[in-house]
């Protein structure tokens, strides 16, 4: 099988297909939906966003120490 990739380049590497682009998606789609549930304005949906970022962040902090 052959690819287009420069040496040294894996599928992972590239934007989209990263295993941490997957957490994004899943988060927006998380901040999505809880928007929609709630009728949440643009300006509340970039709140939720922050929120939704914080608890990544910190659930990886967590995930670190334990």
């Amino acid at each position: 099988m052959s690819s287009n990739l420069p040496p040294g380049v894996t599928e992972a590497m590239i934007p989209g297909n990263r295993p941490e682009d997957e957490e994004w998606e899943r988060l927006y789609d998380y901040i999505d939906e809880v928007c929609a549930a709630h009728n949440i304005n643009p300006k509340e949906a970039k709140m939720c966003f922050d929120i939704g970022l914080n608890a990544l962040r910190l659930d990886r902090l967590l995930s670190e120490i334990v």
